[in-house]
């Protein structure tokens, strides 16, 4: 009996939404979670968190050395 193997790749996912007037990090992690963080007053604000959690992904996704 052969088995059939399928890979599903999850998506990860951080964006900026704009909601009132105010910026939001909008973090979707292989569709486990779903946050919005925030507000911040600025679009620099809110892409400096993106960029925290783009890092942060990369560290959890990077193979780990013994």
């Amino acid at each position: 009996m052969a088995i059939n193997e399928t890979s599903v790749e999850v998506k990860t996912s951080v964006g900026i939404v704009v909601a009132t007037g105010l910026h939001y990090a909008q973090v979707k992690d292989r569709g486990v979670r779903h946050e919005l963080v925030g507000p911040f007053r600025t679009r620099e604000q809110a892409q400096a968190e993106v960029v925290k959690w783009v890092d942060r992904f990369r560290v959890e996704l990077e193979p780990q050395s013994c």
